[in-house]
């Protein structure tokens, strides 16, 4: 009764605002415990601050009057929801890297076609300009065999026409 999905986005946001930390214990914390535990929690410790937890996960933290205590369980409830709304992601992320790589797949064959119809277009227009210095060779020569037959003519003409061209 009464269960709501929490939503992963906030507890990934939240999970990113906890920091991890080493620190060591306080004596006075240490002297209370009983010899077997407390050589082991006499060395460093690595887990959260209690007070910067409560501050972003109130319900993570009980308090007494001696210490604040972090309730492991709800932060492990926490990171559970955080990688879920990681995996939402990768699955996401990967989903686009895969349609970017169709696409410049696509892209890269599009450009190979493209790039082929252009080598075809540039060897024809060298066929074509190779053809027009062909005709403007062959029409500077028929110019210049034009102006030699005028000269002549000319010269000709200016002989009264009468003049036998050897």
């Amino acid at each position: 009764k009464d269960i709501v999905a929490l939503n992963t986005r906030t507890q990934l946001q939240n999970i990113n605002k906890i920091e991890v930390v080493e620190y060591n214990l306080r004596p006075e914390y240490l002297d209370q415990m009983p010899e077997q535990e407390r050589t082991k929690l006499a060395q460093k410790q690595v887990g959260v601050v209690a007070q910067d937890v409560s501050k972003i996960l109130p319900d993570a933290v009980m308090r007494n009057p001696d210490m604040w205590i972090v309730n492991k369980e709800r932060l492990c409830m926490e990171n559970i929801g955080a990688v879920k709304e990681l995996s939402k992601q990768v699955e996401k992320t990967s989903r686009a890297v895969k349609d970017l790589s169709i696409s410049s797949d696509q892209l890269g064959k599009e450009n190979t076609d493209f790039l082929a119809k252009i080598e075809k277009r540039t060897d024809e227009l060298e066929e074509r300009m190779d053809e027009l210095h062909l005709s403007v060779n062959n029409l500077n020569r028929y110019s210049s065999q034009h102006t030699s037959l005028s000269m002549v003519m000319s010269d000709y003409s200016s002989l009264g026409g009468k003049a036998s061209i050897l």
